[in-house]
């Protein structure tokens, strides 16, 4: 049976003062516009890339993004943007 993870002191602050994860805990920031952008604050490295599936090391997790004809439109060591038709976005630790 798999363990469920503790939560960090700095997780547990910010979910205690109802402040952003991402700002607080080196949580990745995910926005997704209609089913054509995903814009992701605080990535660490793409680890696939392809036109059907990119995914991405979100802090802890791991956040993949599948669909048609995706690109990387911009990326810098924080941020990037990833555009095309999307099916889906999943996460794993």
């Amino acid at each position: 049976m798999k363990r469920k993870r503790e939560k960090t002191f700095l997780e547990r602050t910010a979910e205690m003062f109802d402040l952003p994860g991402e700002v607080t805990a080196g949580q990745s920031f995910i926005a997704v516009t209609g089913n054509g952008r995903v814009y992701i604050d605080g990535h660490r490295g793409i680890l696939e890339y392809g036109e059907e599936r990119i995914s991405v090391r979100c802090g802890k997790m791991i956040a993949s993004v599948e669909g048609l004809k995706l690109k990387l439109c911009a990326m810098s060591e924080r941020e990037l943007l990833v555009t095309g038709k999307l099916h889906s976005i999943t996460f794993r630790e």
